[in-house]
C-alpha cells in the first residue's frame, strides 16, 4: 500500500511531525510513505499530480491549490486526505492586510469539499472544516512528537534562570509582542537575586533575623548560607533557539542557533519554556509544537491563555497560564525560587505528552483511518477511541 504525501518538503516541520513521525508504524502496517515536494512551476506540478493515480491514498498537506490543480488531483487520487495544522484560510497575525481573506477561505472550502477525509490539528480547525462538509469526514489529529527523542531537563539550582523559546523567523514577532511580560519576569528574577544576596550578607554578619536561621532556638545547627537549596537564581536569561534573534528591552537574550540534531539538547539545558500567541483566529489555528517540545523535555511552560495553550497546559500542574506582565512576573518568580516545583511540573508535563500528544498514542488511529478509506480495517478508526483528554 502506498501513501503519497504532497507537502512543502521532506524537511518541512509539518511533514516531519505530522507524517514522517508515523513512518515506522505505517511500514509495520504495510504502508509505504513517499514525500513529493510540490513544485512551484505550474507545468512541473501538473506532471506531479498525475503521480497520485499510482498511490492508494494521497495526503495533501496544508497547500490550497488553484482550482484547476485541485480538480486534477481529485481526478487522479483514489483517496484524498487534506491535512492542515494552521488557519490556512486566514492570513497570519502580522500581515499588513489583516488576517481575513475571502480568497483563501474559498480555496479552503473547495479543498475540504474535495477531500475524502480531513485531518485538523486542533479543535478550532476541526470546527472550521466541519462547517463546510459532513462532520464525520473531519477528524481531530493533533501534532504529535516522540518524547523519547528529548532528554529530560535536570533543574539543578544555581546560576541564572534559563527560559527557552524555540521557533522560526515567521513566529519571532510573538516574542516582541510579549516583551513587557518577559521584562517583568526578568525584573522579578533580579529582585529575587537581590533579596538572596541581602539575606546572605545578613547571615554572614550573624544577623539572627536572616532567612538562613543563624541561631536556632532548639540549639540545632543553622542552615548554611551556601546551601544550594537556599540559593536563588542569579537573574534570568532567555535562550532563543532559532535562525534569527530579537532585541528585547530589559531581557538578556542568549542566541542559540537551531539545528535538528541539537534542538532537544538546547531544551534540556533550560529551566522552563515560554510561548505567546496573539489573541486572534490565526493564532487559534496554531497547534502548539513548541509547547509539546518543552513538555517532552520535562520543562514547565508559561504561556498566555490563547488557543491550544489552554488545552495543553494544566495551570498549576504542568506550568502556568499568564497574560499580564504581573502574572508573568509572579509565575516565573515562583518557578525561579523553587527548583523542586520546576522538576515536579516537568515530570507531569512529560507524562501528559506521552499519554495524549505522542506518536505512540495516535499511530493506530492514523493507520485505522487509512485502512478504512482503502477498504482494509487496520488499527482504530480515528475519532472512535481518542486518547484521554482529546475531543473526537
Amino acid at each position: 500500500m502506498k501513501l503519497l504525501a504532497l507537502a512543502e518538503g521532506a524537511d518541512h516541520v509539518c511533514y516531519r511531525y505530522r507524517l514522517a513521525a508515523f513512518e515506522p508504524a505505517l511500514a509495520r502496517a504495510g504502508w509505504q510513505l513517499e514525500c513529493l515536494p510540490l513544485a512551484k512551476n505550474s507545468l512541473a506540478r501538473f506532471r506531479q499530480l498525475r503521480r497520485a493515480r499510482h498511490a492508494d491514498a494521497v495526503v495533501l498537506q496544508r497547500k490550497l491549490l488553484p482550482f484547476w490543480q485541485l480538480r486534477r488531483l481529485r481526478k487522479h487520487a483514489r483517496r484524498l486526505i487534506f491535512d492542515f495544522d494552521d488557519a490556512v484560510f486566514h492570513r497570519d497575525s502580522y500581515h499588513r492586510k489583516g488576517i481575513q481573506s475571502w480568497q483563501r477561505m474559498i480555496h479552503f472550502w473547495a479543498t475540504v469539499y474535495c477531500a475524502d477525509a480531513v485531518l485538523a490539528g486542533n479543535e478550532f480547525l476541526r470546527r472550521q472544516a466541519a462547517a463546510f462538509v459532513e462532520p464525520e469526514r473531519v477528524y481531530l489529529f493533533p501534532t504529535c512528537i516522540d518524547p523519547s527523542r528529548y532528554p529530560l531537563a535536570r533543574h539543578e539550582p544555581g546560576g541564572p534562570l534559563r527560559l527557552v523559546w524555540i521557533g522560526q523567523r515567521s513566529t519571532l514577532p510573538s516574542l516582541d509582542a510579549a516583551s513587557q511580560q518577559l521584562a517583568a519576569a526578568a525584573d522579578a528574577c533580579n529582585a529575587l537575586t537581590r533579596s538572596s544576596r541581602r539575606s546572605l550578607g545578613n547571615a554572614l554578619r550573624g544577623d539572627p533575623g536572616s532567612e538562613f536561621g543563624a541561631a536556632q532556638p532548639d540549639g540545632g545547627t543553622a542552615r548554611s548560607p551556601f546551601s544550594t537549596e537556599a540559593a536563588s537564581p542569579a537573574g534570568m536569561e532567555l535562550h532563543v533557539v532559532s535562525d534569527v534573534f530579537p532585541k528585547l528591552p530589559g531581557v538578556k537574550v542568549v542566541e542559540r542557533p537551531w539545528s535538528a540534531s541539537g534542538e532537544a539538547a538546547e531544551l534540556a539545558a533550560a529551566h522552563l519554556g515560554v510561548s505567546w500567541l496573539p489573541d486572534d483566529d490565526w493564532s487559534r489555528g496554531k497547534c502548539g509544537l513548541k509547547v509539546l517540545q518543552y513538555m517532552a523535555a520535562g520543562l514547565p511552560v508559561v504561556a498566555n491563555r490563547v488557543g491550544v495553550h489552554t488545552d495543553m497546559i494544566v495551570d498549576g500542574q504542568t506550568g502556568f497560564l499568564a497574560d499580564t506582565p504581573q502574572e508573568w512576573a509572579a509565575a516565573v518568580a515562583r518557578l525561579a525560587a523553587d527548583p523542586t516545583l520546576r522538576a515536579t511540573m516537568g515530570v507531569a508535563a512529560r507524562r501528559r505528552v506521552e499519554q495524549i500528544y505522542s506518536v505512540a498514542a495516535w499511530q493506530q488511529q492514523f493507520i485505522g483511518l487509512l485502512g478504512r478509506l482503502s477498504g482494509e480495517h487496520r488499527g482504530t478508526p480515528m475519532g472512535q477511541a481518542a486518547p484521554r483528554g482529546q475531543a473526537a
